[in-house]
């Protein structure tokens, strides 16, 4: 049972991960847009439509439930130019482009379901803490904060290695000063004398 202020707001958006998603850019990398193809993704069949528009490349897709019976949902195709190439997006109801439809009852884009992104509903010691243990993981660390820091990777510069050194200074040096001051965070995570001794250790010179 978590204590106060854990878990979901009462009063929070829900958030992209609760609902089911299908991704164009999956589908595009997969080699899957091809006219007149038919795939099935998690339960939906999807069938690329024949038909072409001015740039050749498929102008509709149609999705259809495969499980249960379900009306069919047709999606219009918009294409961009995209690092030298193409790039796929779907064209919601609601006339704006996106990348993944939610299926919510209703197949839409984020924006018409009202759904934030996880990371919008982390708490900002949550931020901090995904942060600096992305940085340690990035350098082939475990992503421990108790673990020593990563050494610098042998073809990484020296420059980029100082900047995610600092940054992951600064985050880890804010998250422990917010673990000293709630003494039973402290004790379930690393000892007090540890944290100020790895804090210290920001300071000297690699």
């Amino acid at each position: 049972m978590g204590g106060n202020g854990s878990g979901r707001h009462f009063n929070s958006k829900e958030t992209t991960s609760d609902y089911p998603q299908l991704d164009v850019r999956c589908w595009q990398r997969d080699g899957l847009l091809t006219a007149g193809r038919t795939f099935f993704w998690c339960w939906w069949k999807v069938q690329v439509c024949a038909s072409l528009n001015a740039l050749g490349t498929p102008e509709r897709v149609l999705l259809s439930p495969h499980i249960q019976v379900g009306r069919e949902h047709s999606f219009l195709l918009a294409w961009t130019n995209f690092c030298g190439g193409l790039r796929a997006w779907f064209q919601c109801a609601c006339g704006r482009r996106c990348a993944i439809l939610y299926d919510g009852g209703r197949l839409a884009c984020r924006q018409c379901h009202d759904l934030a992104y996880d990371s919008q509903q982390k708490s900002d010691r949550s931020r901090g803490l995904h942060k600096a243990q992305a940085i340690r993981t990035k350098l082939g660390g475990s992503g421990s904060l108790a673990d020593e820091f990563p050494k610098r990777p042998k073809h990484m510069h020296r420059s980029t290695y100082m900047r995610l050194f600092t940054e992951a200074g600064l985050r880890e040096g804010v998250l422990m000063e917010s673990w000293l001051a709630s003494p039973r965070r402290a004790s379930e995570s690393v000892s007090k004398q540890e944290l100020n001794n790895r804090k210290e250790s920001y300071g000297r010179k690699i």
